[in-house]
């Protein structure tokens, strides 16, 4: 797999980071980034290092989208969500994780033992009871929280993180060329001097219409 050279960069870093014993660490990167690719590479890795790794995702549109895409690059996991039995293999070095699923069996899975947690789209829900269930129960796994939106509605940076990085802006991938630029339309403001307003407090449709 062929990365982008800040791609590359923060695989490097989420290693190192991972290598020097960082618990929590947040990485933070927009649409058109390549999130995935990123992700894919750190699990490659940290699986070649005899890791075993947990994939968590939030919906299931994710789960084979993921499944996938580890296939393709020689990774062969395994996936704990209901209805998906027929992919679980509990000797495989990745896990691909339903959040919702593991939350209801956690208590009735062998002792999987991740190495390293990642999770996707982490601002939905880290905090949530579900997660923190996940995180209890390998509490000596380390961390790794993806997201495109790293903030929460009131405008804070996502807690619970104690390294935070952001790959790229949307403005460094348009001028790298790998995002299209923005193009504003403003619209014009008609002319409403002879359009009546009717006894309803509407505008006349008809000289709307003219306008």
């Amino acid at each position: 797999m062929i990365l982008r050279p800040y791609q590359k960069e923060t695989v490097d870093l989420i290693l190192g980071n991972i290598e020097n014993g960082i618990k929590t660490q947040l990485i933070n990167a927009p649409t058109g980034a390549g999130k995935t690719v990123i992700a894919s590479e750190v699990v490659k890795q940290l699986v070649d290092a005899g890791k075993k790794v947990f994939f968590v995702v939030a919906n299931e549109p994710l789960i084979m989208q993921t499944y996938n895409k580890f296939i393709g690059i020689g990774l062969f996991p395994s996936i704990i969500k209901a209805g998906f039995e027929k992919y679980y293999n509990e000797d495989k070095k990745v896990q691909i994780v339903m959040i919702q699923s593991y939350s209801a069996r956690v208590d009735k899975l062998p002792e999987l033992n991740p190495d390293v947690i990642i999770v996707d789209e982490v601002d939905f829900g880290f905090n949530g009871q579900m997660f923190k269930k996940l995180v209890k129960k390998h509490e000596n796994a380390q961390i790794v929280g993806l997201t495109g939106t790293p903030i929460t509605f009131k405008g804070y940076l996502l807690p619970g993180f104690e390294f935070y990085h952001e790959v790229i802006t949307v403005r460094e991938l348009q001028e790298l060329g790998f995002l299209s630029k923005d193009k504003n339309f403003i619209p014009a403001t008609p002319d409403m001097a002879n359009v009546r307003v009717m006894t309803t407090g509407e505008f006349n449709e008809k000289e709307l219409d003219e306008t």
